[in-house]
């Protein structure tokens, strides 16, 4: 039996006055829609093994959230809920995620995503037909290594010319077998989706999005998806505009436009793949009560001395006063660490999924973080496939995931947004230990156990 695929969209555009994601500074809520939000799913069976992959446009989903959206996948379709992976593009110029206690436009929104998801995949399966595939990668180059190095030695988000960056975009063209006309492309870069920044309060799905549409037009009849790759490290280069979103879209659209037209033949797919694996990664060393106690009260006179500034700034402005999202972060990590001391806490990892969907030689791996890109490439060099799509942003939402080799330079994705649980950082060796379950996972889904 061939492999049958199908495809389907839907618009997940959040309405006017919700919250946008990825950016602290912000306050207000969203004013407009300056482009759609979609989620394109993709249907594959073959030999009684189905699954579903979605390419949302949304930052991230935790493990709660995709718990839930994979639930109402499974009630439409029948693919089992651990078949189906879930990848966010991460643009910053989409909605908050998660249930919105409190909130009742996040929290129907939330809702209405996940049956808007469920429902594409449901169209998808429905619109099966047998299907041949083909893969290539063409150069892209307007991603840039954000940690940048500055005189006086710290390593704040910017631009390193000398950094590791990403030069090519991994494509897969899914061809209908019968008819021999492109159906599908999924396509990856390893960059954030923050070409638009802080000050940008339009609905927009950043540059992925400008690329989705440039392929689109360029083949009309055919979806394209876009994957997240292993962006922790890597921001669009500039920033700053929508025309710089649609300058990047259109970069990397015509490349992967380009590469689908150079695949001169597709071919069948002899076996379809599906593995998970549960692991972790570790946490640093839980403190004594005792010390946990200490860190809290200088953490309660830190915010106390910052409340004092922020009143007088709200006096003088008229604003309100608040602490900075930095500040909140080690407050609540302080607490935390102290109630893990208290109550004697021994599990001290993160629980993550790795999940595998494999096409002969072809491996998608899902990876539930903000993954530098160096980690990406060393689990690509190392797979056993022959091509291997490292998805970051996929099934969970951890956190940033710093290779130990930066670890010692400090900075955001270090200091304030690394992975954390129970108020405790990841260990600095954890890249290692991620790269090597990946490729457990990858070596279980190619020898098929």
């Amino acid at each position: 039996m061939s492999l049958l695929a199908g495809v389907a969209r839907a618009d997940v555009t959040p309405p006017v006055g919700i919250m946008l994601s990825g950016y602290a500074a912000r306050k207000t809520p969203c004013v407009g829609v300056h482009d759609d939000l979609t989620a394109t799913a993709l249907y594959l069976e073959k030999d009684g093994v189905s699954a579903g992959i979605v390419a949302v446009d949304v930052i991230q989903m935790n493990a709660e959230e995709v718990a839930e959206v994979r639930a109402r996948c499974q009630e439409l379709t029948g693919i089992a809920a651990e078949n189906i992976l879930l990848a966010c593009s991460h643009t910053h110029g989409g909605p908050v995620m998660g249930a919105g206690e409190g909130d009742r436009l996040r929290a129907a929104y939330a809702e209405c995503l996940r049956w808007k998801i469920a429902g594409a995949l449901c169209e998808a399966r429905q619109r099966v037909v047998p299907a041949r595939v083909g893969h290539t990668r063409k150069e892209v180059l307007f991603a840039g290594n954000r940690r940048e190095r500055t005189p006086d030695g710290r390593t704040i988000l910017g631009f390193n010319p000398h950094g590791p960056t990403p030069r090519f975009s991994d494509l897969l063209r899914f061809d209908n077998a019968e008819s021999g006309e492109p159906m599908a492309l999924l396509f990856q870069y390893d960059c954030h989706g923050t070409t638009l920044t802080q000050d940008n309060y339009w609905v927009t799905a950043d540059y992925p999005g400008f690329a989705r549409r440039f392929i689109e037009r360029q083949l009309p009849g055919v979806r394209a998806a876009f994957l997240g790759g292993c962006a922790g490290n890597q921001n669009p280069y500039p920033r700053g505009t929508f025309a710089l979103a649609e300058r990047h879209g259109a970069r990397l659209g015509a490349a992967v436009f380009e590469g689908a037209l150079d695949i001169e033949q597709t071919r069948e797919v002899s076996r379809l793949v599906v593995r998970t694996l549960h692991a972790s990664l570790p946490l640093e060393d839980l403190p004594s009560i005792a010390t946990c106690r200490e860190q809290l009260k200088a953490v309660e006179a830190e915010v106390e001395e910052e409340m004092k500034r922020a009143t007088q700034r709200a006096q003088e402005t008229g604003k309100p006063a608040s602490l900075s999202w930095a500040t909140e972060r080690r407050l609540k990590d302080a607490q935390e660490r102290l109630a893990a001391a208290e109550r004697g806490e021994t599990d001290l990892t993160i629980p993550i999924e790795l999940q595998v969907i494999a096409l002969d030689d072809i491996a998608l791996l899902s990876l539930p973080g903000e993954i530098f890109f160096e980690t990406g490439e060393e689990i690509r060099r190392r797979s056993p496939f022959a091509v291997t799509f490292p998805v970051g942003y996929a099934n969970g939402a951890i956190g940033y995931v710093p290779t130990q080799a930066e670890v010692p330079f400090g900075g955001y994705e270090v200091v304030q947004a690394r992975a954390r649980r129970h108020g405790l950082f990841i260990r600095d060796d954890a890249d290692a230990v991620l790269i090597e379950q990946a490729l457990a996972a990858l070596a279980q889904a190619r020898d098929g156990r």
